[in-house]
């Protein structure tokens, strides 16, 4: 009889060994689930701010206020990058950050007093960058590394893209010093490697802003700003990148924080 249980007993054992732990292997555990979500986050914010010479205190004051601002309404599930204007088409932001706020009211309190931590470290990164007084404005080289950029970054259900700055191009395809300057810039683009970083297929038209920064700027540079020729060469600009045209550009960033909220 002791046989016959015995017996019984390592049957049921090599049974349940076959079948029971098969089944619990392919159970999804929390931590897998968590990564499979964490995959596709739901919004990515992408700053380009200008950190050339060309700007002043005032405007450089203003970009990382503006920097701090967006972050403080980042939504839930969102990350932020900021690109500057060095000249490098494939550089690293200088900020890359993810907000995924706690459910639990306990764990909310305190990951509010460490986001605010993380805004302050934002705006003194881009107050830094932007005292660095880069003599160069390199605005297509920063496009050119936000297109890089998207291509290793998380994915994302929608993206959005800022330009700050006095949108001023200084850099491979030269340097105007009055508006006229501009035609010749715009002959040079047409024959530049612009248009193989499309943008448009990874940020559509209507997720693009562009936000002017010339608080007190030299009378030449206000001049040119904003002047036909400047237009026609950043709206040459936009086309090469894939778009049907320049962003109507902006002063203040009220519309974009509404946008990515």
């Amino acid at each position: 009889m002791r046989m016959l249980l015995l017996f019984n007993l390592l049957l049921l054992s090599a049974v349940f060994a076959i079948h029971g732990y098969d089944d619990l292997a392919k159970t999804e555990t929390p931590a897998q689930i968590n990564e499979i979500s964490d995959n596709i986050i739901n919004k990515q914010v992408i700053l380009l701010i200008d950190v050339s010479g060309s700007l002043t205190k005032e405007s450089q004051k203003l970009a990382a206020q503006y920097a701090g601002r967006i972050a403080n309404a980042l939504p839930d599930d969102s990350q932020l990058l900021i690109y500057t204007t060095e000249k490098n088409p494939a550089q690293q932001a200088i900020v890359n950050v993810k907000k995924s706020i706690p459910l639990k009211p306990s764990e909310k309190r305190a990951f509010d007093a460490q986001w605010q931590s993380t805004i302050n470290r934002i705006k003194g990164t881009v107050t830094a960058s932007c005292q660095k007084q880069q003599s160069t404005s390199c605005i297509l080289d920063g496009l050119k590394s936000v297109r890089t950029g998207i291509a290793g970054a998380s994915k994302a259900k929608n993206t959005y893209l800022l330009v700050i700055s006095d949108m001023l191009e200084c850099c491979e395809l030269g340097c105007p010093k009055t508006a006229k300057d501009f035609v010749k810039l715009k002959e040079i683009l047409r024959k530049s490697d612009l248009g193989d970083f499309n943008l448009a297929d990874k940020i559509p038209q209507d997720h693009v802003m562009v936000c002017y920064i010339n608080q007190n700027a030299k009378p030449e540079n206000a001049a040119m700003i904003g002047s036909p020729q400047f237009l026609d060469f950043w709206k040459e600009v936009f086309i090469r990148l894939g778009y049907r045209r320049m962003p109507e550009p902006v002063t203040l960033i009220e519309s974009f924080i509404d946008m990515i909220k």
